[in-house]
């Protein structure tokens, strides 16, 4: 399980990410992690810091509660479900797509608008913190779904990043109780091996097929073609 927040760049930040987690036996143990940034050309860049804290160890289907802290900053309390044992069938994913910030009243117009449904989220994942690992193993997993992904059009920054920050904070009920896919690479297809798992299941928010030569829309299928995902996997695309 791998845990990612993002704070500003002051100096109180440029510390070393620590995370404390605690088991259902209410033990607990610390984990480090990295900081980075980046840079981009848009004309109002983010400026901050990017934190990972993996945590190793976990025992399946347990719940841990977790807190994270930068230099004498701490934040809040969060709890999540470690992913069943290998094997455990059925997994439930919920997908979202073209979701940005809540909007106010004067501004139901624009694009994403994501009220309800970032409500409904975090009204989902609110019941299931109630859960303890018997009931979670015994309503599989993390009821109702034990996945997040979010195949694309994210946020709607326009070019204002900053709007980024006001959406995850919308979004870190859930984010830091599920884990939360914002996308994928061609190196994590590159990286599965076929024969100890044939099947790969892929989300796009592009056309697997395309009749024009927009390379924005009709450049993803020659990578699921490439790698085995139109007739030998599970494709679904919005």
């Amino acid at each position: 399980m791998v845990v990612s927040f993002a704070t500003s760049n002051k100096p109180s930040y440029q510390a070393t990410p620590i995370c404390t987690l605690v088991a259902p036996d209410g033990s607990n143990v610390t984990f480090s992690g990295a900081s980075h940034t980046y840079t981009t050309n848009v004309s109002s860049p983010w400026q901050g810091l990017l934190h990972t804290v993996r945590f190793t160890g976990l025992t399946p289907s347990q719940r841990y509660k977790y807190t994270c802290r930068v230099g004498s900053s701490e934040g809040a309390q969060h709890s999540f479900l470690a992913a069943p044992p290998v094997g455990y069938l059925p997994v439930t994913v919920a997908v979202v797509g073209d979701m940005g910030e809540g909007c106010n009243m004067d501004d139901h117009g624009r694009d994403g608008c994501a009220n309800a449904t970032i409500a409904r989220l975090q009204a989902d994942v609110a019941k299931a913190s109630e859960e303890t690992s018997a009931s979670a193993e015994a309503n599989n997993g993390t009821a109702p779904f034990s996945l997040l992904v979010h195949v694309g059009d994210i946020a709607y920054t326009g070019g204002v990043e900053t709007v980024y920050d006001g959406f995850l904070n919308e979004l870190e009920p859930v984010a830091a109780s599920v884990p939360y896919q914002l996308n994928f690479i061609s190196a994590d297809l590159a990286a599965v091996n076929r024969t100890r798992t044939p099947w790969v299941v892929a989300f796009a928010h592009r056309p697997v097929y395309c009749s024009t030569n927009d390379h924005n829309d009709c450049d993803i299928g020659a990578l699921w073609w490439a790698y085995r995902i139109v007739n030998e996997g599970a494709l679904w695309w919005a």
